[in-house]
């Protein structure tokens, strides 16, 4: 008996440090994405030109919209499989994995046929693309539509690493794919191929993804086979009944983007959307250094609800939003501070409008994290149909909102409506949550480092100053000395004032190797 409890012991230990190591990749990936956007972005803005760089932006449209046939069963098999681990194994994964490929098969084949005979359509009458692009746009759509078939057949094998909590594993192969598609980019364009050379280079990378997360997935996962025979009806009802309230907050957030993308062109002009594209781009790229990081929270939050351990989900709650403040609040706040600087670096001169459209996504940016951490939970206990209405909701709203906004004050009104509602949304999914774990928002308080917070507020004082104070801020030393001065006091604050706690420390200590020198200031 006292050995059982031992191994239960070391299980859950075992787990918190598994998602903390899913975390910490899934920010390297995150990272990484990031620094090959900073470089790959310039050079293809300047190759394309402004209206052709829009037709990429726009076309991004395709892959996200065919997206929408995924009905979210990739969401309901990182549910239901580490309930099926529990119990039947292999055998019933394999039976969960042919029931979704199957459907897949189907559905994504519907979709790949509609969209590329409406491949015209879109092209003309809803991108409304100058006629010297209309050739090389059908072409990319045509790109698209393949590329986003590939992806969603892979998504079944991807999501047996996610219910297997290798996260990490997931993202060191994203991680590959970051590096390879702008590495091919660049190439296609030095060799003068332009968007079509673009599209075929990025189906190749795709391509290349898919095969090492199939040979991944098989090696988590021994025994692992598709089998048509193996498709369940009563397992279909069950994923396809949680992956349709999860597949609504995907809608919701893909219709979010594209009301805000397709109402520029009618009040503002084609151009106007490579402006905003551009700033959404760097939102989205912080906003994956994080979200990488809470894609591990709902397979953990899945595993603990199967067992009903609701004690450690709760903590698994608070130490998400925790660390959301503790490490995206400083970054959002340098990025608003820094955007007129690292936007003149990245590129050029007259792009002060991406600037301020950088520092007005901050906002949601930062407050769409605290979503994703409630949301995450939620969808680990199955309660999807609160995110669902939610979702629906924003995007009724976020199409009003910024429509009114945009007629009255035209670009930056489409844009602060989308800022209101997600700000709105936030709030009510936080709420949802609390009320389901029966936690509240005085209890999170307690959990977050109010220390840390306050001590990002304070140190972004000194970082204005410096900007201000400090010539010809176009020089790239000076904004690296100024951020990299910013992020080493604030680390240096919440070490020095010990605004960690033991948990923070311990689990620093176990995923740092010994031989890493700051590892020696995080003793418990």
């Amino acid at each position: 008996m006292k050995n059982t409890a031992n191994k239960a012991a070391a299980e859950k230990r075992g787990m918190g440090v598994q998602v903390a190591r899913n975390s910490v990749f899934g920010a390297i990936q995150a990272v990484i994405s990031i620094i090959a956007l900073f470089f790959i972005t310039p050079y293809v803005l300047n190759t394309l030109g402004i209206e052709s760089y829009a037709v990429w932006a726009l076309v991004g449209l395709i892959t996200a919209y065919g997206m929408l046939s995924d009905f979210g069963l990739t969401k309901a098999l990182v549910y239901f499989i580490p309930k099926a681990r529990i119990e039947g194994g292999i055998e019933k994964i394999n039976v969960l994995v042919s029931t979704a490929m199957s459907f897949y098969l189907i559905a994504v084949s519907i979709s790949m046929v509609i969209l590329l005979l409406l491949r015209m359509v879109i092209v003309i009458y809803l991108f409304r693309v100058p006629e010297y692009l209309i050739d090389e746009s059908i072409f990319v759509v045509t790109g698209a539509v393949l590329i986003f078939g590939i992806t969603i057949l892979s998504g079944v094998f991807n999501s047996v690493l996610y219910g297997y909590q290798r996260v990490d594993i997931a993202s060191i192969i994203l991680t590959a794919y970051s590096i390879l598609d702008p590495i091919g980019i660049f190439i296609v364009l030095k060799l003068g191929y332009g968007l079509p050379g673009m599209i075929v280079s990025r189906l190749i990378t795709t391509i290349l993804m898919t095969l090492v997360i199939w040979i991944a997935a098989k090696k988590i996962a021994p025994g692992l086979k598709y089998n048509p025979k193996l498709g369940n009806r009563n397992d279909f009802k069950s994923i396809f009944t949680y992956g349709i309230n999860t597949q609504v907050e995907t809608v919701a957030w893909i219709l979010s983007t594209s009301i805000t993308k397709l109402l520029l062109p009618s009040l503002v002009g084609l151009s106007s959307v490579t402006y905003f594209h551009l700033a959404w781009r760097i939102r989205m790229r912080a906003r994956t250094l994080f979200v990488g990081a809470l894609s591990s929270v709902t397979p953990a939050a899945a595993q603990l609800f199967a067992v009903n351990d609701m004690q450690r989900l709760r903590r698994l709650y608070f130490r998400s939003l925790r660390y959301v403040f503790l490490f995206a609040l400083p970054l959002y706040l340098l990025i608003a501070i820094l955007s007129q600087s690292f936007v003149s670096i990245w590129l050029g001169e007259g792009y002060d409008l991406v600037a301020i459209t950088i520092i007005l996504l901050s906002i949601p940016g930062f407050f769409g994290l605290l979503y994703n951490s409630a949301t995450e939970i939620l969808k680990g206990i199955g309660k999807v149909r609160p995110i669902a209405i939610v979702s629906a909701g924003s995007v009724a709203g976020n199409l009003v909102i910024s429509l009114v906004l945009g007629k009255l004050f035209g670009y930056f009104g489409v844009v602060i409506g989308s800022v209101i509602v997600t700000l709105f949304a936030s709030y009510i999914l936080i709420r949802i949550c609390n009320i389901q774990l029966g936690a509240s928002f005085i209890e999170i308080s307690r959990h977050l480092s109010l220390g840390a917070i306050l001590l990002a507020l304070l140190l972004a004082i000194p970082v204005v100053v410096a900007i201000n104070f400090t010539a010809n801020m176009g020089d790239k030393f000076n904004l690296i000395v100024i951020g990299t001065g910013y992020v080493i006091c604030y680390f240096a604050g919440i070490v020095g004032l010990r605004l960690l706690d033991n948990m923070d420390l311990s689990l620093i200590n176990k995923l740092m190797p010994n031989w890493v020198p700051i590892k020696w200031f995080f003793r418990v």
